[in-house]
């Protein structure tokens, strides 16, 4: 059986070994990061918007009411064929994954 002291001391030493791993990728890790989480907002704050609008008016908007919308609900635009959902689709294939940043990189 292992002690505390002796546990804290290993988990210490691990937390070391991955404090100077994650300071070479941490602008990587970041920046994903923040893709994602803004990624997720977006979709969520699309599909509330369209709840609200179904509430208030009883139907679904239509093209032009939907793009007012969303200009209106989110501080970012992500173009389509853009969100992380997709780009995460692509990574077992990694010349997708390649060529959609290609394409799409320089948008976001």
């Amino acid at each position: 059986m292992i002690s505390k002291q002796a546990l804290g001391s290993i988990l210490f030493g691990m937390a070391d070994i991955l404090r100077d791993k994650v300071e070479d990728y941490k602008s990587y890790i970041l920046t994903l990061l923040f893709f994602k989480r803004l990624s997720d907002n977006y979709e969520w704050e699309t599909e509330n918007a369209i709840k609200e609008f179904k509430n208030e008016y009883g139907s679904e908007p239509n093209e032009k009411q939907l793009k007012k919308i969303l200009e209106k609900k989110h501080d970012f635009k992500i173009p389509d064929n853009c969100f992380w959902t997709l780009l995460r689709s692509y990574f077992p294939e990694y010349k997708k994954a390649v060529k959609w940043l290609d394409l799409y990189g320089n948008s976001l």
